[in-house]
């Protein structure tokens, strides 16, 4: 399993070169963070949810990044 989840880092890091469809999955997961955010909290506006889901995200790609190093 360790070997998989190297794998996708390791395809990750290497996307990171072409941008675009890294920022496509990266709005799509901001998307699906925010939407899951308002549903689990109910009545939580989007200015609860998109900013958690920023945060999420940066944080994803900068423990990503910066893992090796």
């Amino acid at each position: 399993m360790t070997d998989l989840a190297d794998r996708a880092v390791a395809s990750f890091k290497e996307s990171l070169d072409d941008p675009l469809p890294v920022l496509a999955l990266l709005f799509l997961a901001f998307v699906i963070i925010a939407n899951l955010t308002v549903s689990i909290l109910g009545n939580a506006t989007l200015f609860v949810a998109l900013p958690l889901a920023f945060v999420a995200i940066t944080l994803f790609i900068a423990v990503v990044k910066y893992r090796d190093s």
